[in-house]
């Protein structure tokens, strides 16, 4: 387990003074970053090996805003490795010990020669914990189709080079950046974001263009779709529950 603090800069900070969901989880994958490299399992030790981490799911539920002024602590672990998954919680909370975001993610090595997913390291596989820790309740990551249905709102992205991260793909926070702000600004402002559901489903790189919808499934639930217009291939899909 790691445990790291962040002071929040101004520049982080969105209009109200709210600090965005994708700020936390850029703290979130540093300690995560961290903690697997004190389990000899970092960026640099796999890279050695031709391997990667690489994101494919989050669930995260948001319980208090940051506040500008007060430092964060980020605590994550390894709670559970199978074959080709493994699967890291963290938690943050601020200087007075309140909660703002807590989540699940769950991740595959991927081959950066062939671009596939290889099985996870036997020595890491022996590191489960007899009794796991999770901090939320898996949940079914729904794949409902669109066609046909008019979206709530759409924008253009254009992927630069400072999106990509250094396994020469855009880091996974971007895509969260994007699928958020496609939501309607109206929408936004009048409502609290309570949960969300990511599924990151393929890569992408410098100078592709993204185009993003937001679909209404109820009347406090929206998903939220990147597609890669080159060849119309989803490429990342959130699922957003609010108040």
């Amino acid at each position: 387990m790691t445990k790291m603090e962040f002071k929040p800069r101004y520049y982080e900070f969105a209009p109200g003074n709210s600090l965005p969901l994708h700020i936390l989880c850029n703290y979130f994958q540093e300690a995560a970053g961290c903690d697997a490299h004190s389990n000899s399992f970092g960026s640099e030790e796999l890279s050695a090996q031709g391997i990667a981490w690489v994101l494919t799911r989050m669930q995260i539920e948001i319980l208090s805003p940051a506040a500008p002024g007060k430092t964060l602590t980020v605590e994550t672990w390894h709670a559970h490795t199978e074959k080709v998954i493994s699967r890291r919680e963290f938690v943050i909370t601020d200087e007075d010990g309140v909660t703002i975001i807590k989540g699940s993610t769950w991740w595959v090595l991927l081959n950066l020669t062939t671009r596939r997913i290889t099985r996870m390291p036997a020595t890491l596989i022996a590191m489960n914990p007899a009794e796991p820790r999770y901090v939320t309740e898996e949940s079914e990551f729904k794949n409902n189709i669109y066609d046909g249905v008019t979206p709530v709102s759409e924008k253009i992205f254009l992927t630069r080079e400072e999106d990509i991260d250094t396994n020469k793909h855009v880091n996974n926070t971007h895509y969260l950046a994007w699928a958020m702000e496609t939501m309607p600004k109206d929408l936004r402002a009048s409502k609290k974001l309570k949960s969300v559901k990511i599924s990151f489903k393929a890569e992408c790189r410098e100078d592709e263009k993204i185009t993003g919808k937001v679909y209404k499934d109820a009347e406090n639930s929206y998903t939220h779709i990147l597609t890669r217009q080159s060849d119309g291939k989803e490429v990342f899909r959130l699922m957003s529950d609010w108040n």
